[in-house]
């Protein structure tokens, strides 16, 4: 995990800018309280329009054991504001997989979830280039999980609702 997160640091350090901007165009954001799972989420926003955004959504990591790949898009329109700083209404779209093995050389657990959902949200990009970005809302996934390694395969369909929450912090350029 900590290569992931200083691959993100020398990422964010390559863009920063040595004097103040204020067209910014570009944000890369991550989540710092994934990081305590770990799972590096990062999400990189790009101006569509001066009050529209779109995005896409990629991690990697562990949770509790648990290998977790994730890979989504969002978009964003400021209904207050600008892409610098505004309120947002967006919506998400992530899909997630994760694979757990159990420890013997046949038993494997996989599953695949996609979940979509609206939110809303705002962000703020101080000149210098420093962003943060808060979203909230709710989302339905749908998916599979299968058990594979004992005598029987099992594949089990799930669907579940809840909270869509992204609490990031990163840069815009």
């Amino acid at each position: 995990m900590r290569k992931y997160l200083l691959a993100f640091i020398i990422l964010l350090l390559s863009v920063a800018p040595g004097k103040s901007q204020s067209d910014h165009s570009k944000s890369i954001t991550i989540s710092p309280l994934l990081l305590i799972l770990p799972v590096l989420e990062t999400t990189l926003e790009f101006k569509l329009e001066e009050r529209s955004g779109v995005a896409g959504v990629f991690g990697i990591g562990s949770v509790w054991g648990v290998g977790v790949f994730e890979a989504g898009a969002q978009y964003n329109y400021y209904i207050a504001g600008d892409f610098r700083h505004g309120l947002q209404l967006g919506g998400e779209a992530l899909y997630t997989h994760f694979s757990l093995a159990d420890g013997s050389t046949t038993g494997k657990e996989n599953g695949n979830i996609i979940s979509v959902g609206p939110y809303i949200g705002y962000k703020y990009a101080a000149n210098f280039g420093l962003t943060l970005n808060a979203q909230a809302g709710a989302t339905t996934g749908f998916g599979s999980i299968i058990l594979t390694g004992g005598p029987n395969n099992t594949a089990m369909k799930v669907t579940a609702s809840g909270l869509l929450l992204n609490l990031n912090l990163g840069w815009s350029f």
